[in-house]
């Protein structure tokens, strides 16, 4: 199941929708003001009004990160109804266009008293609790490249991602990111099936940023322990490997392929309650759906094998990634794996169940005549 999110957005006053959702901005102004008198002589204790500088106060209280801020201007050379428009303005501006400020600030409330000789403006920001500050965004050109990035933290129990791009991203985009690094989430143990993810867009499209979060699937505190023991014996295969002494990249793969094996079963009723959609997932099957269930609990099914052997292949520096799509028996999971300069496929899940290592090393046209056929828009990132 997929599902968008954005951050929460409009009340009383302004809506600001953007692609993925709203953002929030509450005035609690009066709706109607009389025009503002004729302001007295004195007015040096208030700032002179200009727009342009409004909207670089009101960014760099963001940038600062502050939970609310207070500026009285003279009205001297302006009106209130002037201020209040160019407010509202501003605010709409930013939060139509501006990514720092969409993807930084969740919500913003205002006021604007109002008094003879000047207005005061007040802001109260509310800040999204963002995993990666907007100034660590990573950037990249393409698809792959945002796989290639973002990759590394797939495998450190990360739940959200983000990555700015130099271009327009349409909601397709994130959708089909936002799937494969489900997929290829190897520190988790359990089978992510629900995600959110939002495209945002910088004024006149000129670059936008992709938001993904992935929703745990099961009690986080019961995720997280599992996924401790997961890691633990993910580690302690990858030592075997290593202090076997094999440095050959192809025996390497063969052998992190035949431990997955021999660690796990194929689980027969998991993959029955995965395709009956009466049936809702327990906690403890959802465990199972993962490198979890193939590491651990010695039962699992597709994703969970290939997921294992990313996870596996990961701690040996080996290039390895889950790739999802049909073979003739329905919906499946196997990997891609980057040898001798070509890409190559591994399916442990058939390998095991067949007894058959022909299922190793699998060049694109042993792949298709043997029915496989990856989703559409299947990225493998280092091709």
């Amino acid at each position: 199941m997929q599902k968008k999110f954005g951050t929460r957005l409009l009340a009383l006053v302004l809506a600001l929708l953007t692609l993925s959702g709203c953002a929030r901005l509450t005035d609690t102004a009066p709706a109607e003001e009389t025009a503002a008198p004729t302001p007295k002589a004195e007015t040096s204790a208030y700032a002179d009004y200009d727009a342009a500088q409004l909207r670089d106060w009101i960014y760099s209280g963001a940038q600062r990160r502050r939970t609310s801020l207070s500026r009285k201007y003279s009205l001297a050379n302006t009106s209130y109804q002037q201020v209040r428009e160019d407010l509202k303005a501003i605010l709409q501006e930013l939060f139509d266009g501006d990514l720092f400020f969409i993807y930084t600030v969740e919500q913003l409330d205002f006021d604007t008293p109002y008094h003879k000789d000047y207005v005061e403006i007040e802001l109260w920001y509310t800040y999204a609790e963002n995993e990666t500050p907007f100034e660590e965004l990573p950037r990249a050109a393409s698809e792959a490249e945002i796989l290639r990035l973002l990759e590394p933290a797939l495998s450190g129990q990360k739940r959200q991602f983000a990555v700015l791009l130099p271009y327009a991203a349409e909601k397709a985009d994130a959708a089909n990111i936002a799937e494969m690094l489900a997929t290829n989430d190897t520190g988790l143990a359990a089978g992510f099936e629900e995600y959110r993810y939002r495209v945002l867009r910088s004024a006149e499209d000129r670059e936008s940023l992709i938001d993904i979060v992935l929703v745990d699937p099961v009690d986080r505190e019961q995720l997280d322990a599992a996924s401790a023991e997961m890691c633990t014996a993910l580690d302690r295969m990858a030592e075997e490997l290593r202090e076997s002494g094999e440095t050959d990249r192809r025996a390497l793969y063969l052998a992190a392929g035949r431990q997955i094996m021999d660690a796990a079963d194929y689980a027969w009723d998991l993959y029955r309650a995965k395709n009956d959609e009466s049936v809702t997932l327990t906690p403890e099957q959802r465990l199972l759906d993962s490198p979890y269930g193939a590491v651990v609990a010695g039962q699992t099914v597709c994703g969970g094998y290939a997921r294992a052997y990313k996870a596996l292949c990961d701690r040996l520096g080996l290039d390895c990634w889950v790739v999802a799509g049909q073979q003739r028996t329905g919906s499946h999971a196997w990997n891609a794996i980057a040898l001798g300069g070509e890409t190559l496929y591994m399916d442990c899940t058939y390998a095991d169940s067949d007894g058959d290592e022909s299922y190793f090393f699998m060049r694109e046209e042993q792949l298709a005549s043997w029915g496989y056929v990856p989703t559409e828009g299947w990225i493998i990132p280092w091709e």
